[in-house]
This record gives structure tokens, C-alpha cells and sequence, in this order.
């Protein structure tokens, strides 16, 4: 994976330029939640067929409306790719992150452009949803199409999970994201990075139990694009 990062201003610019709702509302999503390709794609291509790739788990795709720290927030739940439950229960098989986004516009204004995906998801008559009915490679393609002119600016490929890396890297460079949060942002186990951390099973209990509403705050920071 290439270490090239553009500024998340350009990055914004860029993608805020996309003229088709769909792709650009696919593009802000996946950067967004830090998801992985199959988290929000919902059908199964050739390729995946045939090279036994990941099933798509956006079927599993949910959303609410809450409130956290007197601020409105568009929260997406998603099954974790790679993560499946191990003991045998009557419950769901699936390991599930939440991301909280705020929805006031002047900390995210793209929440409020995956706000009105579902608003013309409905008005559509079509499932208010914020998974895609496409396969990996037209995820790929999609992002290859219209992220052309960061991909030659930083002489680097540029492919769906380019999105969560960059988004990973700005959680921590412009929003002083720590290693906890970005465990539950991401949807990593805490398993390998305790030691480093040196953090006992207590606060870890502790976060866990906080999960988004831990982070949230750093994320109400105001996102200056001039």
C-alpha cells in the first residue's frame, strides 16, 4: 500500500467536483466509515467468483439518527469484513462497528450529502440504504475514474481501500485520533495493540463500553476548505 497522502483539502476538492450523485455519494461514504470494499457493496462480481474474494456484507448496512454530547449525529453500522463471531450463539454472525458522524455541516458537510442519498433513496421509492448495489471491481473502477487526478499528482495507484488508508491517516493527523480510537473506528481488535499501548484489560472495558461516543468529540472540529 502506497504511503502517499494528499491533504484533506485537495482530497475534498476533488471529490466534491464528482457530478454523478451515485458515485460521489460511494466515494464520501467508503472515506467516511474507513470501509473496506465488500462493507458496502452488496453484489458479487465475476472476479470475486473467481478468485474466491470476500462476500459483500453491505446488506448488513444500517443507520440511525442520534445525539451525542448535545450534537446531532448520522451513525452507520456495519458488519466488520475479516471478523466473524467465534462462539456458537442465536444472534447475528457478524462483528458490527458503529461510526458517528456529526451532522452539522460545518464539522462534516458530507453527512449531510449521504443525508439526502437516503432522502432520494426514498423519494425513489427505492430502500433508504447506504450500501451499493455494485461489485468490487466497479467499487474500483469508480474510485480509479474519478480520483485520476490525485492518483497522477502523487504518482501513486489509487484504488477503494486507498480511501480507508487516507481516511485512517487524517483521523490522526488533522484529528488527533489515538490507537483505541481508531480500533473501533476501523474495526480492528484491540488484541495486537495492547502491549504497545500499555493499557490494562480495565480502561479497555472501559473504552469498549464507550465506543463512539469516545471519539466523537474530536471529531467536532471545524473543517476549514478555504
Amino acid at each position: 500500500m502506497s504511503h502517499k497522502v494528499p491533504e484533506q483539502k485537495r482530497f475534498r476538492a476533488v471529490v466534491d467536483a464528482i457530478k454523478d450523485d451515485r458515485d460521489r455519494t460511494f466515494i464520501e461514504t467508503s472515506y467516511l466509515g474507513a470501509f473496506r470494499v465488500s462493507e458496502l457493496t452488496t453484489k458479487t462480481g465475476k472476479y470475486e467468483l473467481a478468485h474466491h474474494k470476500t462476500q459483500p456484507y453491505g446488506r448488513e448496512m444500517a443507520w440511525k439518527l442520534a445525539e451525542y454530547q448535545g450534537h446531532k449525529a448520522l451513525v452507520l453500522v456495519s458488519a466488520v469484513a475479516k471478523r466473524k463471531v467465534k462462539a456458537k450463539r442465536d444472534t447475528s454472525p457478524f462483528i458490527f462497528k458503529e461510526i458517528a458522524l456529526p451532522v452539522e455541516p460545518q464539522f462534516e458537510p458530507w453527512t449531510r450529502d449521504l443525508l439526502q442519498w437516503l432522502v432520494n433513496q426514498k423519494k425513489a421509492g427505492k430502500e433508504g440504504k447506504l450500501s451499493f448495489d455494485i461489485c468490487r471491481s466497479t467499487a474500483n473502477n469508480i474510485v480509479k475514474k474519478h480520483l485520476k487526478p490525485l492518483s497522477q499528482s502523487l504518482n501513486s495507484p489509487v484504488h477503494h481501500h486507498t480511501l480507508r488508508h487516507w481516511r485512517i491517516t487524517h483521523l490522526v493527523t488533522d484529528y488527533g485520533f489515538d490507537n483505541f480510537d481508531l480500533c473501533v473506528y476501523a474495526g480492528w481488535t484491540f488484541k495486537t495493540g495492547l502491549s504497545a499501548m500499555g493499557s490494562g484489560s480495565g480502561q479497555l472495558d472501559t473504552y469498549l463500553h464507550l465506543g463512539s461516543q469516545h471519539y466523537f468529540s474530536k471529531l467536532l472540529k471545524p473543517l476549514v476548505m478555504t
